[in-house]
């Protein structure tokens, strides 16, 4: 059985593309089964919100991860590697 440790491993491994898309499909399904199940929408309809739902976290996710990286590739340049990550 693999550990959640290791699929959090994995997954920060990813490039944000790959990332988004898992999480928007993970996204997509509960959230399909929830507009269908406690709100009770017909299934057509639950389809259409969770796709519109999927897309616009996925689109969303990319951006503020790349955002994210890029900032901290940035302050890392600036500042030099952290104690115990220098050469010697």
């Amino acid at each position: 059985m693999v550990e959640i440790s290791q699929l959090m491993a994995r997954f920060r491994m990813m490039s944000p593309l790959y990332q988004s898309a898992v999480v928007g499909i993970l996204f997509f399904l509960l959230y399909g089964l929830y507009a269908t199940f406690i709100l009770s929408l017909p299934y057509l309809e639950a389809l259409q919100i969770s796709l519109y739902s999927a897309v616009l976290f996925i689109v969303i996710y990319y951006f503020t991860s790349t955002i994210i990286m890029k900032k901290r590739s940035e302050a890392e340049i600036v500042k030099g590697p952290k104690k115990g990550k220098r050469k010697s």
